[in-house]
Order: structure tokens, then C-alpha cells, then sequence
């Protein structure tokens, strides 16, 4: 009889430490559920951000040629 109670006693014990353990488990995980989506969200500013200094770029590197093109235009016209 003894060995029963301590039996249950123990299995009771044990259920509710695992109980605890999973509660823990699901809190971890959906901290780092929350990480990934902070991450994915951080390296989506980082893309448009790379995205806008392209695009930021070319328009500079566009104007600066067709500086280029007009200076050199002159000086051929100058030459004549």
C-alpha cells in the first residue's frame, strides 16, 4: 500500500515538473519565433534600404555622365 502512495506520489511529482518543463519549452519557442520575425522584418529595411542607395547611385552616376557628355560636347565645340 505504502509503495503505491509513493508511487502516485512520485509519478505526481514527476507530471507536474514536466508539465513545467513544456510550459518553458513553448515560452522559449515563441521567443524565438518572435526573434526570427524581428530578423526577417530587419532584413527587409535592409533590402529597400540597399535597394533606395542603388537606385541613389545610378541616378548620381547618370547625372555625372551626362556632365560629362555636355563638358565634352563644349570643349569639342570649342576646339572648332
Amino acid at each position: 500500500m505504502w509503495m503505491m502512495i509513493t508511487v502516485i506520489a512520485v509519478a505526481a511529482i514527476v507530471g507536474e515538473a514536466y508539465k513545467d518543463y513544456l510550459k518553458n519549452q513553448k515560452k522559449t519557442l515563441e521567443i524565438r519565433a518572435s526573434l526570427l520575425q524581428e530578423e526577417r522584418l530587419l532584413e527587409e529595411q535592409k533590402q529597400k534600404t540597399l535597394l533606395l542607395e542603388n537606385e541613389r547611385l545610378r541616378l548620381e552616376l547618370d547625372t555625372d555622365v551626362a556632365k560629362y557628355e555636355r563638358e565634352k560636347e563644349t570643349v569639342l565645340l570649342e576646339k572648332r
